[in-house]
């Protein structure tokens, strides 16, 4: 069952408008009433009878009044009730105690509202953290977001305060051991973390159109100058797994999250595995943005709060391959594609395990 209640399951009450249909029925009856004596006492030469077809002409008005009347009295009942049902709507989501009931009363998920979404660059994650965003902000849960990467503060410099106000993260760039030192809630088991893979040859792809065409990134004066296959004999392998690789274990540490794809050579096979023991044992929802329908559907199914809906259009641009050197692009790609093909298979064995839990 899921947290938040789709808009069809509001049982709105119909208006009983009975009391303005009695009211009509009566003055109706009483004007039949009335016709139908004036024209008796007309027929017998009175001088003041109604002609009967001037009852029944009477009668039918009075019906339409009576449906008239009670078509308003619906129509503005029904406006009154979905006016009401909006305003509650929107006050009780916007306070973090009735997310907590909703969440405990209706999906079971007492003590594990937290979730750490890891977001590589230029794999559409910003379409599924507003994702994941909109429907943390349903149920009561606080997202921390970055929306100014120049003057807002990374997560690790965030004020303690405003991160142990937090229950969602996504919103930035952060290795998922830099995100674990400053996460600020009791029990990491109970926290759900999700991440979002793309193929690294079209990621990287991205990037360098990304660059090229912002003039505010730090790399754009190198970018703008050097064609795609110049800037490909620089880039080392390995920019997809620095996210989920200890910096503790990297020769000169992992500087470079947000910027291009130039990093301290190298991470090695070593990394790759404990990066691929990381997404299996930690992490709930791996998702690839090639299969983004399949990452949808997990994530809706260990994440019981997030609201089934399409996900945005802001998903990551598909830009056509230049030219470039096959060798070296496997230089600085391989084992950035084993890690994607890997994350692959988490999310097709993810994707059968839902798909038997709800037969």
């Amino acid at each position: 069952s899921r947290l938040e209640p789709s808009r069809e399951s509001y049982n709105v009450p119909v208006p009983h408008c009975g009391l303005m249909a009695l009211l009509l029925r009566r003055t109706t009856a009483a004007v039949v009433k009335r016709v139908g004596s004036r024209h008796t006492s007309g027929s017998s030469g009175s001088g003041y009878g109604i002609p009967l077809s001037s009852a029944k002409n009477e009668t039918k008005r009075g019906t339409s009044r009576e449906y008239l009347g009670c078509c308003l009295v619906l129509t503005f009942s029904l406006c009154a009730v979905a006016f009401i049902l909006a305003c509650a709507r929107r006050l009780l989501g916007s306070f973090k105690l009735f997310g907590a009931l909703w969440s405990i009363g209706f999906g079971g998920l007492a003590g594990e509202h937290s979730l750490g979404f890891i977001h590589i660059p230029k794999s559409g994650g910003t379409s599924l953290w507003e994702h994941i965003y909109t429907s943390a902000q349903r149920v009561g849960l606080r997202p921390y977001v970055r929306i100014n990467h120049t003057e807002d503060p990374p997560w690790h410099m965030v004020n303690q305060s405003v991160r142990e106000a937090t229950d969602i993260f996504g919103s930035d760039h952060a290795n998922y051991y830099q995100l674990l030192q400053s996460w600020p809630k009791g029990s990491l088991n109970e926290t759900i973390f999700v991440t979002l893979f793309r193929h690294p040859v079209d990621r990287l792809v991205s990037h360098y159109y990304f660059v090229k065409r912002d003039t505010w990134h730090h790399s754009y004066p190198i970018i703008i100058n050097h064609t795609f296959a110049e800037i490909l004999e620089h880039v080392n392998d390995g920019y997809s797994l620095q996210f989920f690789v200890d910096p503790e274990t990297v020769d000169g540490g992992i500087r470079n999250l947000d910027g291009f794809e130039f990093r301290p050579c190298c991470f090695n096979r070593t990394h790759l595995e404990a990066a691929k023991t990381l997404l299996r044992d930690r992490f709930s929802v791996v998702g690839v943005l090639e299969e983004i329908e399949k990452t949808r559907d997990v994530l809706e199914c260990r994440v019981p709060w997030i609201k089934h809906q399409p996900i945005g259009k802001k998903m990551a641009t598909k830009h056509s391959r230049p030219d470039y050197d096959k060798e070296a692009m496997r230089r600085a790609t391989e084992l950035d594609v084993e890690f994607y093909n890997f994350a692959k298979e988490l999310l097709h064995q993810s994707y059968r395990d839902c798909a038997t839990a709800t037969v």
